[in-house]
Formats: structure tokens, C-alpha cells, sequence
């Protein structure tokens, strides 16, 4: 077939199309951020995605020239891989048991990934559709979500019962339990109580979307956005508000504060376009160094104990804890460094454990921040190559930002990925579940699918012959 046979083909399946793989989209988009019929449910629809990506194919040949998608392609080989090795560690193998279940989780995990990215940027690939569709089916699905749970959650428990309850106990099977740092969360097709910072995560990320309506250009245009958009952001924040969850109030209030100076930053710099550059090309690198200092201070600590032994305000202590964020942080850098915080004494390296993840399962040591669960399942080259999408994330989102005129529709994407960035990092929980030992890690939740195929929406330049640049 001749490149002009086939583009005719695809400009047909476009128009012809269009409209089904844009609503099939936006439905599997929003029944994944509701995490619909839970791990069962969510495998379905990681097929379903990848399968609908597969189809919409057309739609990204017909948006970008064969020159563009190879530049978008390799941009994507560092996610690929670390979607390909995400399911793929001694972690894995000693969880599933066998070989043979480990391989094909891990090729589900890939697969879903990737199938999620794919079907973001074929979404943004359609023509017709326009961003308002895609941001109102990602807020539906959280809104449900958040409003299913806080029904039943406060029917429970009552109004503030966080804080009317503080100190108070309940005996579930001889065991004490605290009535304010459990809340009631829809998992699969039933309710369970879970902790806190898990139950109020889908609530943080629609809270936080509101952020973006700091970048709103005109009031009189726009009303309709502020007005849908708006409102089911407030209702995470009534949920946040009516427990109340103080910590996620605070870490709201950074969004919103960032949002605002942000936004402040993006109306000067349009005005000193070359001021604005440079600014932002120094914040980039300064925000890498401080990251990297960071990780490097945390893992020689971790080995020589320099850190808890300067008597440092709050940091020695915290990490000398067991129990405290940077304390947990810790234990997991020396159980992947040693193979076992245990062998931390006898100082020596156990290469399978760093390289590949830790694989003692009989004891294991979580965090409340996903990228160190990360190293911990998955090993330092899949934590390096975490990091490094991450701030190769933060770059492209600042470039889609700026494309464009509907800077406020791109501001909640970005709001709400920040938003995930920002709680995940502080509020993650990979064992929730207050009565039950059940393991549910961020990286197959899905927010965390949700939030790809976000990033896949926002991955995807303006393509040339729109009058757009993908080469930033």
C-alpha cells in the first residue's frame, strides 16, 4: 500500500472513529482512577487499554509525520523499560512464589502500563476531542469514588470523627485499634477499613486538581470550566475538610500555594520571556541537585550513621526511629544494601539485594514514600531510572503547560499529577488494610495507572503540522 493510500486510510477510520474510541477511552481513563472491581477489575482493564490503544493507532499517524512519532518514540525507551522491569525483581519472584506467575504479572504490569500511556496519547491524538471531555470522565471517576466512600465512611463513623474520636480505641478481635486513623474505602466490590493516608488519597487528588484553576486567563470565557471542574474538586476538599485529615489539608495547601506562585511566575515570565528561561532552567537544576545531595546524604547515612549521630534538630532522631518518615526511609536503604537491616553491622553489600530488590519476605519494611518502595521492590537501577522519569516528567508537563491557549484545562492535569507526585511521596501505604494483612502496592493501584495515562495525554507535543514544535 502507498503512503498515500494509507493516510487516506487512516484520515476514513479517523473521522469514521473518532467518537467511539474517544468514549471507550475516557470510560476506561475514569473507571481506573475509580479502581473498578479492584485487582481482578483492573487487570481487565489494562487489556481493555491496551487493546483500545492498539486500535486507535490511526489517530497518532494521522496527528504526527513518521519523523515526529520516532522522535516521541525514543523519548519513550527509558519508560518502557522502566515499565518493563517495574513487575520484574527478586521482590516479585519471592512474592509470586514461581517463575512462571512472577513472568506473567510482570508482563500484565508492562502491559497495563504501557497500554495506559498509549491510550492517553491516542486521546490526545483525536481531533475532536476536546480536553474538557478527558479532564470531566478523570474527575467523575475520583468524584464517584471519593463520594461512594465518604457516604458510607461518615454513616460509620459521623461527621470530624477524626477529630471527636482522637485517642479514643475500639477492640477488633482482642486487638486495640485508634478510631482516627482508619477511615472505610471501596476495595474491589467491598468496603474495608484502611488507614488514613490510603482511604484519602483519591480525595487529595481531586482537591488537588482545583490548583490548576489558578491558571484561568478569563473569568468571563471560562465560568463553565470553573464552575464544573471546580466544584468536584471542592468535594475532595469537603471529604479532606469533614474528617478532617490535618496532614492532607497541609500538604493541599502546598499545592495550592505552588499552583499560585506558579502561575504568578508563568503571567511575569510571558512578559520577560528570556528572564523567564533562565529562571526556570536554574530552578530545574537546582531542584536536581538538592535531589540528588538528598539521596546521597540518605544512603551514606544509611551505611556510616553520620547523620543520627550529629545531634541534628528533629533529622537524627527521626532517623535513628524505626517508625519515623525518614527513619523508614532509612531501614529500607540498609535492608536492600545488606540484603537485611540486620546485617547493617557486618558492612557488607549483597549485590542480588541492590541491584534487584529485596527478596526476604519474611520480614519486610515499607515507607510512607512510593519512589523508596520502589528501590525496596524493585532495586536501585529501576529507582535511578524512577527519578530520572520524573524529573524528565516535571520537564514535559512545564512544556505542555506552556503550549497551547486552554492554559487552565492544562493546569488541572498538571495540578493533579503534582498533586499525586506530592502525596505519594509523602502518604503512601503499601499495607492499608487496619484488619487484614493484605498487600496493595502503589504501583499496580489505580491511581498510579490513572496517573500514566494522564502523563501519556501530556506526553504528546503539539505536532508540526498544527504549528506546534515536539522538539521542546
Amino acid at each position: 500500500m502507498s503512503d498515500s493510500s494509507a493516510t487516506n486510510s487512516n484520515q476514513r477510520f479517523v473521522r469514521r472513529y473518532d467518537t467511539v474510541i474517544a468514549f471507550l477511552g475516557i470510560e476506561i481513563v475514569a473507571l481506573i482512577f475509580f479502581g473498578f472491581g479492584g485487582v481482578l477489575g483492573l487487570s481487565i482493564l489494562k487489556v481493555l487499554g491496551a487493546f483500545l490503544a492498539f486500535v486507535g493507532f490511526p489517530f497518532i499517524e494521522n496527528a504526527y509525520s513518521k519523523s515526529e512519532r520516532k522522535t516521541l518514540f525514543f523519548r519513550l525507551v527509558p519508560a518502557l523499560v522502566f515499565f518493563l522491569l517495574l513487575g520484574l525483581s527478586s521482590f516479585w519472584f519471592s512474592y509470586y512464589g514461581s517463575p512462571f506467575s512472577a513472568i506473567v504479572n510482570a508482563l500484565v504490569q508492562f502491559l497495563g502500563c504501557f497500554g495506559a500511556f498509549a491510550l492517553g496519547f491516542v486521546l490526545h491524538s483525536i481531533p475532536s476531542l476536546r480536553i474538557e471531555k478527558v479532564i470531566f470522565g478523570i474527575q467523575v471517576g475520583l468524584a464517584l469514588l471519593v463520594a461512594i466512600a465518604g457516604i458510607y465512611s461518615f454513616a460509620r463513623y459521623g461527621l470530624l470523627y477524626a477529630s471527636r474520636f482522637a485517642g479514643k480505641v475500639y477492640y477488633f478481635d482482642g486487638v486495640i485499634f485508634p478510631v482516627s486513623s482508619e477511615t472505610k474505602a471501596l476495595v474491589g466490590f467491598g468496603f474495608s477499613e484502611v488507614s488514613l493516608s490510603f482511604g484519602m488519597g483519591p480525595a487529595f487528588l481531586l482537591a488537588g486538581s482545583g490548583a490548576g484553576l489558578f491558571f484561568l486567563e478569563s473569568l468571563r470565557k471560562e465560568w463553565k470550566s470553573i464552575a464544573v471542574f471546580g466544584s468536584m474538586a471542592f468535594l475532595g476538599v469537603l471529604y479532606l475538610a469533614f474528617v478532617p485529615y490535618v496532614k492532607g489539608l497541609l500538604l493541599l495547601a502546598v499545592v495550592y500555594l505552588s499552583a499560585g506562585v506558579a502561575s504568578l511566575f508563568y503571567r511575569l515570565s510571558s512578559r520577560h520571556k528570556r528572564f523567564g528561561q533562565v529562571f526556570t532552567r536554574l530552578s530545574y537544576f537546582l531542584l536536581m541537585g538538592v535531589v540528588a545531595i538528598g539521596l546521597i546524604l540518605l544512603f551514606a547515612d544509611a551505611k556510616t550513621g553520620f547523620l543520627r549521630s550529629m545531634g541534628i534538630p528533629y533529622l537524627s532522631a527521626n532517623l535513628a526511629s524505626n517508625e519515623g518518615f525518614f527513619g523508614s526511609i532509612r531501614r529500607q536503604i540498609q535492608d536492600v544494601l545488606y540484603g537485611g537491616a540486620m546485617n547493617a553491622e557486618l558492612g557488607k553489600i549483597d549485590p542480588m539485594s541492590l541491584l534487584f530488590g529485596y527478596h526476604n519476605l519474611s520480614s519486610v519494611h515499607f515507607s510512607s514514600c512510593f519512589e523508596f518502595n520502589v528501590l525496596y521492590e524493585n532495586g536501585l537501577l529501576v529507582f535511578l531510572l524512577l527519578i530520572a522519569l520524573l524529573f524528565l516528567g516535571i520537564r514535559r508537563c512545564r512544556a505542555y503547560l506552556v503550549q497551547g491557549e486552554d492554559k487552565t484545562l492544562r493546569g488541572i492535569l498538571v495540578a493533579l499529577l503534582f498533586s499525586a507526585l506530592l502525596y505519594y511521596s509523602v502518604c503512601a501505604d503499601e499495607l492499608p488494610l487496619v484488619h487484614e494483612s493484605g498487600f496493595l502496592p502503589f504501583t499496580q493501584s489505580g491511581i498510579f495507572l490513572g496517573c500514566i495515562a494522564v502523563c501519556g495525554y501530556c506526553y504528546g507535543g503539539k505536532p508540526l503540522s498544527q504549528g506546534g514544535d515536539i522538539h521542546e
